[in-house]
């Protein structure tokens, strides 16, 4: 919405023609527009709940014992009755579980190192025994 009324100001719009426009109250209509002029445009943050969360520390006790997402899909639906989607718990579980590991990216000055990716010289050494 801030962008909207920012992009409507931006044609020369007024208060009442945007509040028009955006089919909104004036007052509202030039709050967002103080606050579009003062800078303070931040979208707002939306926490969406997932149906798993209220089972959250049974699926946290599921990964220290190391089950896979399909036994927990498996012991949620026969130990506590819920009816979900295997790809909801697997969704889930990935948040829970984490990247496998840390990422870092390797930044030096052009031409100080030289980067190889090997993952397909196998292809090659298999074409080359065939012939």
């Amino acid at each position: 919405m801030y962008y909207t009324v920012q992009t409507l100001m931006g044609l020369g719009k007024n208060v009442s023609q945007i509040a028009r426009e955006l089919k909104m109250d004036r007052k509202t209509a030039r709050k967002i527009i103080n606050k579009v002029k003062s800078g303070n445009i931040e979208p707002p943050f939306i926490e969406r709940k997932s149906i798993l969360d209220n089972h959250k520390d049974f699926l946290l006790d599921c990964l220290q014992n190391k089950l896979s997402a399909q036994l927990m899909y498996q012991k949620l639906f026969e130990e506590k009755g819920v009816s979900v989607s295997y790809s909801t718990v697997k969704r889930y579980v990935a948040k829970l579980r984490g990247p496998d590991f840390p990422y870092m990216p390797v930044i030096t000055p052009p031409g100080q190192e030289a980067q190889v990716d090997f993952g397909y010289a196998y292809l090659f050494w298999k074409r080359w025994q065939k012939d």
